[in-house]
C-alpha cells in the first residue's frame, strides 16, 4: 500500500506512548500472572509473539499485538486488536496455571480444542470471524464484529497478518484527521494514532502532503534530552514530547529516552528461589510464588503448569 511508509513513520514513535487519561489494562501483578500462564501453557507462542521471556511479556511493547504489561485502557495507537486480546488476557488470568482452562481462552467464539500448530499470525478471516491454530496447537477464533470491528489484513511495519481491525480500508484511502488523531490504513484495516500522546497535533504539514502528527516548536535534529520525566526528541526539526511517567512501563527519562522504571535489574535470567520465580519486571526484581498462585512448582526459572 502506498501510504504504508508514511503510516509506519507516524506510528513508530507512538508505540509505548502514554497518557494521564488512561492507564494499564492490567496491574503489574496481574500482568505477571498472565505471562506466567502463557509461559506454562503456550510456551511456543510466548517465544514468538510475546517477547520470548517473562521480562519482555510484562515490560515491553510488540509490533504484533498489545502485551499484557503494556496494554492500555486507552492506547495511543488503536488498531482494533485491543478489546479482543484484553478478553483473552482476562481469561488467562483466571486460569491460574490450569492449562485446560487456559487453552480454551483462545476461542472467544466457536469451540476450542486441538489443531495442527500454525501461529497467531497465520489466522484466516471467515467473514468477520478470525480463526486459526496457535503454535502450541490450540484452536483460536474471535468474532471481530462482537467488538465493533472487522476481520482483515493488517500490514504493520515488516509484518502482515489477518487480525481484528477498527474498520475496513480501501487501497486509495488517504490518511485524514479524526479530531487530534491520524486515521490511516494499515493494509486493509484502519488505525488511529493520537498525536497528543507525543505533544503534537494532527494536521497537514506546512510543505503539504497527507495529514500526520505535526509539531509546532522548531528544534535541532541533534537535540534529545529530558525535562524531568518528559523525553524530548526532534525527529523532523519539530519538537516531540513524551511523558514517560504516564506510560505503563519505562516510566523514567534517561538520556532523552524513556527507560526502565526501576534500576534494580535489566536482563537478569529468571531463577527459582524455593517455590518462587525471581525475575526482572520493568527494572524491578520481582518474586512470583508458583504454588500460591495455583501453578505447579518452580522449575528451571519458571512455574510449571498445574498438574
Amino acid at each position: 500500500m502506498r501510504h504504508l511508509g508514511l503510516v509506519s513513520a507516524l506510528l513508530l514513535p507512538m508505540l509505548g506512548a502514554g497518557c494521564t487519561c488512561s492507564g494499564p489494562a492490567f496491574g503489574r501483578d496481574d500482568a505477571a500472572r498472565i505471562c506466567m500462564t502463557l509461559q506454562a501453557c503456550s510456551p511456543k507462542e510466548l517465544n514468538y509473539i510475546f517477547g520470548g521471556s517473562i521480562e519482555s511479556c510484562t515490560s515491553e511493547t510488540s509490533p504484533y499485538l498489545p502485551l499484557p504489561g503494556t496494554l492500555e485502557s486507552n492506547p495511543p495507537v488503536k488498531t482494533g486488536l485491543e478489546q479482543p486480546i484484553r478478553e483473552v488476557y482476562s481469561c488467562l488470568l483466571s486460569a491460574r496455571g490450569d492449562c485446560t482452562k487456559a487453552n480454551r481462552c483462545w476461542a472467544l467464539s466457536g469451540e476450542g480444542g486441538s489443531c495442527t500448530p500454525e501461529g497467531l499470525e497465520r489466522g484466516r478471516c471467515e467473514g468477520a470471524v478470525l480463526t486459526g491454530c496457535t503454535r502450541d496447537g490450540h484452536r483460536f477464533s474471535v468474532d471481530c464484529a462482537r467488538f465493533g470491528g472487522v476481520c482483515g489484513r493488517t500490514s504493520f511495519f515488516f509484518a502482515a497478518f489477518n487480525a481484528c481491525g477498527l474498520e475496513r480500508c480501501s487501497a486509495d484511502r488517504k490518511p485524514v484527521c479524526r479530531g487530534n488523531s491520524v486515521e490511516a490504513c494499515l493494509g486493509d484495516t484502519l488505525a488511529l494514532a493520537d498525536c497528543g500522546r507525543v505533544g503534537r497535533r494532527c494536521a497537514v504539514p506546512a510543505d503539504g502532503g497527507d495529514p500526520q502528527c505535526v509539531g509546532d516548536k522548531s528544534c535541532s535534529g541533534t537535540e534529545s534530552r529530558c525535562e524531568g520525566t518528559v523525553a524530548i526528541s526532534c525527529p523532523d526539526e519539530k519538537e516531540s514530547r513524551l511523558d514517560c511517567s504516564a506510560r505503563p512501563t519505562y516510566r523514567r527519562c534517561e538520556s532523552g529516552r524513556c527507560a526502565y522504571s526501576g534500576n534494580e535489574c535489566s536482563t537478569d535470567a529468571p531463577a527459582c528461589e524455593g517455590d518462587a520465580v525471581r525475575f526482572c519486571q520493568d527494572g524491578f526484581i520481582r518474586r512470583f510464588g508458583c504454588g500460591g498462585e495455583g501453578f505447579g512448582p518452580c522449575d528451571a526459572g519458571r512455574c510449571a503448569a498445574k498438574s
